[in-house]
């Protein structure tokens, strides 16, 4: 017999109310064993393939007159020697130091991996530091006459973004008589 007021078996709700769940009028108690399950359902159509675009940009710090170079306390690497340049969404200025990624828009991401080898400063922490859109990453390191490295994953918004690698300690840095004295490569991700 069903309770009308509990929407339950009058048994059943008198004994065992607090373990009774209601579905729609029913008690779900009173319910008879689940069916066998439906056969399945077509194979919907496969979407469109997605892909991903790459922009990338490498540029080095190449030691053309064989000897050690000073940079400044807060002025930019100046990178001489563009070595893959496979894409006009990144734009290099070689008299700032400044790339401008011009491919904007919300799938794009950005990694920057760059690498400074510094010979000496006058004071530690020898540090350097991405300026990416208006924030600085700085990476530093205690020690002189060490290879400084950072690594950087960013996405661009709307609007071009700046990128440029600064000395920003207290001091000169000087960068060895070697072949290549600093490198950055940018690699630009865009899905569509």
């Amino acid at each position: 017999m069903i309770d009308n007021n509990s929407k339950c078996c009058g048994n059943h709700y008198r004994n065992n109310h607090d373990k009774c769940n209601h579905i729609g009028n029913r008690c779900c108690c009173c319910q008879g064993p689940q069916g066998p399950q439906g056969e399945t359902g077509p194979q919907g159509s496969q979407g469109p393939t997605g892909t991903t675009e790459l922009s990338v940009m490498q540029a080095t710090l190449f030691n053309e007159n064989s000897g050690a170079r000073e940079i400044g306390i807060g002025n930019p690497v100046i990178f001489n020697l563009i070595l893959n340049a496979q894409t006009p969404d990144i734009s290099y200025d070689n008299q700032t130091g400044i790339f401008t990624i011009n491919q904007t828009g919300r799938n794009n991401s950005y990694l920057i991996n760059w690498w400074v080898m510094a010979e000496s400063s006058l004071s530690m922490p020898i540090r350097f530091a991405l300026f990416f859109g208006g924030v600085f990453y700085p990476i530093s390191s205690p020690w002189g006459e060490r290879q400084i490295s950072g690594s950087l994953l960013n996405v661009v918004g709307d609007a071009p973004v700046e990128v440029v690698l600064r000395n920003q300690g207290d001091s000169a840095v000087i960068l060895p008589d070697v072949d290549i004295q600093a490198q950055i490569t940018i690699i630009g991700f865009r899905n569509t």
